[in-house]
């Protein structure tokens, strides 16, 4: 279990590196988050939780981050872990397995909870003509004006110049108020 804790220490630096960080900068970071105690500190101590099974259940404390790898790294966590009663087999393949994974789930959990997280609207253009009252005020215009031999094309180019918009977009509102007028 120490060689699982050792490699899940090794690959956490090697995963930052890649990033174009060091530990070094990593720490400050870390520590501010667990300091301000909000939602990003509640997020890894559940993390932790979920990912590392603590036996009495409770949750982490979150500590600095100095603190956490030097508590991971001591003798005296070395000796605590060697004075635990040995594991049956299955628990021990469970155990190490959870510290060899605890990077890449790590990385799954933050993703779902990034997916969580609120979206940035992204895509098509802005409405030109968002007010209803002058969407229905158009499709009126429109009714007044339409005659037998007016045609809804003519009557579309010219609410558009009116109103500085394509006749797209006027053709648009005019189906908008008739589709809602059939529903009604």
């Amino acid at each position: 279990m120490l060689k699982a804790l050792d490699q899940m220490l090794t690959d956490l630096d090697h995963w930052v590196r890649r990033q174009g960080l060091s530990l070094a900068q990593l720490k400050p970071v870390y520590d501010s988050v667990v300091s301000e105690s909000g939602l990003a500190a509640a997020l890894i101590s559940g993390c932790a939780a979920d990912l590392l099974p603590i036996a009495d259940g409770s949750p982490p404390k979150l500590r600095s981050f100095d603190e956490t790898i030097g508590r991971i790294r001591s003798p005296e966590h070395a000796a605590w872990l060697l004075s635990q009663p040995e594991p049956s087999p299955e628990r021990l393949t469970e155990l190490l397995n959870v510290l060899r994974n605890v990077l890449p789930n790590v990385r799954n959990r933050f993703g779902r909870s990034a997916k969580a997280g609120p979206q940035f609207r992204r895509g098509g253009r802005p409405k030109d003509l968002n007010d209803p009252d002058l969407q229905c005020r158009i499709c009126e215009e429109i009714k007044s004006l339409r005659g037998p031999r007016t045609r809804l094309d003519d009557l579309f180019r010219r609410m558009a110049s009116k109103h500085g918009v394509s006749a797209t977009t006027i053709k648009r509102v005019w189906l908008k108020c008739n589709s809602a007028a059939k529903q009604q």
